[in-house]
């Protein structure tokens, strides 16, 4: 190239060049975003959106058109991270709309996205607890008019159930909720298919049930909403770290408390909490033959070592009730006492353990009374005879009942 030719190229200046069309090949590295193209797209895709459900609405009765407006307002508001302005809309659309379900469902939704935030902040305790007031009662709302309505989605009124026993339980409202957490090893292998295999003992599971790798919900036949979820934390690692660092990064988890792999069980009773108890032993049974493997598991906060499991394990392929596992039983010091019978409305009952050959006896001894306290409420000053032993049942602190030989 000549001199000559040299002169047609002129210095760009660099301050006032503009090449911002220019996607593929900008002068400055800055001058379009990398995800300018995307942006463009999802533009696009909006206004499509928008212009399509401006066309759906001009096609209904006018005396919706304004209802129709505000739902699609409370959906993209929930959907844009503002859960508190979507139940603003939704609070004025049940002024005229109040028997619609999917109204209380999503205020539920959004009411569990702000009590989520809440709990990763220190001093909301009381703005937390009344977030979840409103989360329960939402739901409540929702499986009362999905009960009215013969249930509209089946699915969601099922999580409905699941949730709001795990919200009652947050609340200290433990009557008719069931719930508990196996704990399993890392790499377990777990199968919601080989679990659903091992519920066909107790249950006629529905072909067109719905299930996914990690959840599956079912109505049983006593009218009892069950639950179960598998997650795995240690997932993200595996994903994100290189495989020979990876039992590096599961060591230090396990060493600082964090949780591995668990199966969480809900179960919601329907009318008869008894048969909830049922449903929730059997479940759990299966649980523990799909992953025999599992380490240990925890009802609420109370323990339950594997010795304990393997105890609810045979009395279930036994056709027995599992009163010590069911029902809590713990022995501290030198006392006997349950510590779930509030899920059936009853106090609880203490035992002192001294006149029996073992703590082991007397434990079974007052897995028989809270059986009797379950089916008629024991009051103080009553007696009562448990396994040819006569017991005088006294008041103890709080919700709990003593009983004396």
């Amino acid at each position: 190239m000549t001199d000559k030719d040299d002169e047609r190229f002129h210095e760009i200046d660099d301050e006032h060049f503009d090449d911002s069309e220019n996607l593929y090949f900008p002068f400055r590295e800055s001058s379009v975003p990398e995800d300018a193209a995307g942006d463009e797209a999802y533009e696009e895709f909006s206004d499509m959106m928008l212009s399509f459900f401006s066309d759906f609405v001009s096609l209904l009765p006018l005396d919706i058109q304004d209802y129709a407006r505000n739902a699609f307002d409370a959906l993209t508001t929930q959907g844009c991270g503002e859960p508190e302005e979507s139940n603003r809309i939704l609070k004025a659309m049940r002024k005229e709309h109040k028997d619609i379900p999917g109204l209380y469902l999503m205020e539920a939704r959004n009411c569990k996205s702000i009590a989520v935030s809440m709990m990763h902040e220190t001093g909301r305790e009381e703005e937390l607890a009344a977030t979840l007031r409103k989360e329960r009662k939402a739901l409540s709302e929702y499986i009362r008019r999905s009960d009215d309505a013969d249930i509209l989605d089946f699915q969601s009124y099922l999580w409905a159930r699941a949730e709001r026993s795990k919200v009652s339980l947050m609340l200290g409202d433990a009557k008719g909720a069931f719930s508990a957490i196996i704990c399993l090893p890392h790499d377990t292998g777990f199968s919601m298919e080989r679990l659903m295999d091992e519920l066909d003992s107790y249950y006629m599971n529905d072909d067109e049930d719905e299930y996914s790798d990690n959840w599956y919900r079912f109505l049983s036949e006593a009218d009892n909403a069950v639950q179960i979820e598998y997650s795995d934390p240690f997932d993200i690692i595996d994903s994100i770290v290189d495989p020979g660092h990876a039992s590096e990064y599961v060591r230090m988890m396990n060493d600082s408390g964090m949780t591995g792999p668990m199966l969480m069980v809900t179960v919601d009773a329907g009318k008869d909490i008894n048969s909830a108890a049922v449903d929730m032993q059997q479940v759990l049974a299966a649980c523990l033959r799909a992953c025999p493997e599992a380490e240990c598991a925890y009802f609420d906060s109370f323990f339950v070592d594997k010795e304990l499991l393997k105890m609810l394990l045979d009395d279930t392929e036994d056709g027995y009730f599992c009163g010590i596992v069911m029902y809590r039983i713990s022995v501290e010091g030198d006392v006997a006492k349950t510590n779930s019978l509030g899920v059936w409305g009853r106090k609880e009952l203490s035992l002192p353990v001294g006149s029996f050959s073992s703590p082991a006896e007397a434990a079974f001894t007052l897995a028989k009374a809270a059986e009797r306290h379950v089916s008629k409420a024991l009051k103080p000053g009553s007696v009562i005879e448990v396994n040819g032993r006569h017991f005088t049942v006294g008041e103890g602190n709080g919700d709990l009942l003593d009983l004396k030989a």
